[in-house]
């Protein structure tokens, strides 16, 4: 180990040998420390009538996060009539141990610039599919913020958290949000890197750098945006036009 770390030391001051000076060391950027997590995967537990929305400790313990200060305030109301829901609709949480029930999560996602929501239920098969198409009008009457609400199939019992089959349940199949005036659609599998406050500087910061690069070198041909997610750092990069 001792040997690894001589080496790696040596290859890092090779390469800074080379790098050239005059690099400019930028500020941090710090992250709220509550209130900025704008999506929630919440392992469903508990029962039909006592829903647990939260994970599991290592000694096994049932953990309820409904009321997590890392999450807007504007989730506390939805989690409850999430629970609600499950009870209304008698979704049987899973159980991990011996593989019964049929709800594993709920994912929750919030525009942070229209304050609407995706809701997201994670199934291990189609058997209370039929009870949720039920009850969604119920829950839409509850929530009115709800921009799309889906069902995700990930039958196979691994740690694995969404399938490959999303069933779109209401007329809308994206939740629209908009970064430093770039709209964004995401889909229920589109995610950001971070959350979307750091995101945005993320991306103005990218946004910035190539706008001066090409002051100086000229417009680019080609961009690649070789991060996975929802494609915010290409779109920010683009030029009217273009």
């Amino acid at each position: 180990m001792a040997a690894l770390v001589i080496v790696l030391c040596r290859e890092l001051a090779r390469r800074q040998f080379f790098l050239p000076t005059g690099w400019q060391r930028l500020a941090p950027v710090a992250s709220a420390e509550q209130g900025f997590r704008y999506k929630a995967k919440m392992v469903v537990l508990g029962s039909i009538e006592n829903p647990v929305l939260g994970i599991l400790n290592h000694q096994g313990e049932q953990l309820d996060l409904s009321d997590c200060p890392l999450y807007p305030a504007s989730f506390v109301p939805i989690f409850t009539l999430c629970k609600a829901f499950i009870s209304r609709a008698k979704l049987t949480p899973y159980d991990i141990d011996n593989r019964l029930g049929e709800l594993k999560y709920i994912l929750l996602s919030q525009s942070l610039h229209s304050g609407r929501f995706m809701l997201r239920f994670l199934l291990r098969s189609k058997n209370c599919l039929a009870s949720i198409v039920k009850h969604v009008p119920w829950l839409l009457q509850q929530i009115p913020e709800l921009e799309l609400v889906s069902v995700n199939l990930q039958p196979v019992a691994a740690a694995v958290l969404e399938g490959e089959e999303e069933i779109i349940l209401i007329e809308q199949h994206v939740l629209a949000e908009q970064l430093n005036h770039v709209p964004l659609y995401l889909q229920p599998q589109s995610f950001f890197q971070t959350q979307p406050v750091m995101a945005a500087s993320l991306y103005h910061t990218a946004a910035s750098w190539v706008a001066e690069l090409q002051q100086q070198q000229g417009e680019f041909k080609q961009i690649w945006d070789l991060f996975c997610g929802v494609g915010g750092f290409g779109l920010h990069l683009v030029r009217p036009g273009q």
